[in-house]
Formats: structure tokens, C-alpha cells, sequence
């Protein structure tokens, strides 16, 4: 059980660290987009 729970929070944790990236690129799309 401590197993599923483990790859759970890492599946969890890449997702969060996935999402993160786009929005940040997003951000930057669009401060450049204005210059």
C-alpha cells in the first residue's frame, strides 16, 4: 500500500511540476508578446 501511495505522490508531483512549466512559459509568451 505504502508503494501505490509513494508513485501516487511522485505521478502527483510530476503532474504539479508539468503544469507549473507551462504556465510559466505562458507568462513569458506573453510579457515578450508586449514588448
Amino acid at each position: 500500500m505504502d508503494t501505490l501511495r509513494n508513485t501516487l505522490a511522485e505521478y502527483h508531483a510530476i503532474l504539479m511540476n508539468l503544469e507549473d512549466r507551462e504556465s510559466i512559459e505562458a507568462v513569458s509568451e506573453g510579457s515578450t508578446e508586449d514588448k
